[in-house]
């Protein structure tokens, strides 16, 4: 609920004065995925003791649309000939550091993507029509090419699953759960948690065009690790030292790949993208 979070008084100004959050909207997971953004509104009320709420299902108009960066999706690596491609644009892009060859495989995955990739749902409900009509077909049908529908069937299957995973980003589930509602619902939330409606600036207005979202955001993070020149020595001299010689020597330690490899493959292949676009999922398949 935005503004007063207060939706009950009793004896308000007066020394006995209690407020209490009482009235709420319900709605359920199915509610939500129709009207994913919505806001519940406190009103003034000048003559009742409960305060008005209004739910606002009306959708925020964005002007400013960002351009689309590359994001590896999980589900491609079940896709025939994803590895081919990772493997020829990594072997054609020997010579270049490290991240400028996954800057050229992000490059090579996103044509490929556009070329290959035509709407995972629209392909699940194609086949389904494919394999309904094989078995309406009965004794006559191709055996070769009922065979291949099911396995296509279940390939797409596993990348709808593993899609709604990576999305919905639910890390305590067991890998052997399947899809339901739940990923759905926790997918839509995610999104409408990340959706930044409006900010405060500095003398407390409140802010809801693009522009100047993205001057308050720049500007605090401006200040925020903007230099000083104040003396940091007064305030090291007092903190006492937590770090051991060995332990520092661990720490300035050459690097060794079997640590780097131990750490990566202990992240959770789905967790947030870097800021090439790959997660630990493509390092971990790759």
């Amino acid at each position: 609920m935005e503004d007063y979070p207060f939706t009950w008084f009793k004896s308000l100004g007066s020394p006995r004065e209690v407020e209490e959050w009482l009235d709420r909207v319900f709605a359920n997971a199915s509610w939500l995925q129709l009207f994913p953004i919505v806001k519940v509104e406190n009103l003034v009320a000048p003559t009742f003791d409960h305060y008005l709420i209004l739910l606002n299902r009306e959708h925020v108009t964005r002007v400013w649309v960002p351009k689309r960066t590359f994001e590896f999706e999980n589900a491609w690596c079940v896709e025939l000939g994803i590895h081919d491609i990772v493997s020829y644009s990594w072997s054609s892009s020997a010579g270049m550091s490290v991240t400028e060859r996954l800057q050229h495989c992000a490059s090579d995955l996103s044509r490929w993507s556009k070329i290959t990739q035509h709407g995972l749902m629209d392909e699940i409900v194609n086949c389904c029509k494919e394999l309904n009509r094989c078995r309406d077909q009965g004794s006559a049908t191709d055996l070769n090419r009922l065979t291949s529908l099911r396995k296509k069937m279940t390939r797409l299957m596993i990348q709808e699953d593993k899609y709604w995973r990576q999305h919905a980003k639910p890390h305590c589930y067991r890998d052997g759960d399947l899809k339901t509602k739940f990923f759905h619902a926790s997918s839509t939330s995610h999104k409408k948690v990340n959706h930044i409606i409006s900010l405060e600036n500095d003398v407390g207005v409140r802010v809801t065009d693009e522009q100047g979202l993205c001057q308050i955001a720049k500007g605090y993070f401006a200040e925020l690790f903007l230099e000083n020149n104040s003396s940091h020595t007064p305030v090291i001299d007092i903190i006492e030292s937590v770090v051991s010689e060995e332990d520092n020597d661990f720490l300035t330690s050459p690097f060794q790949i079997q640590v780097f490899k131990e750490a990566m493959y202990f992240m959770h292949p789905d967790k947030c993208l870097r800021p090439n676009g790959f997660n630990p999922g493509f390092l971990q398949h790759f």
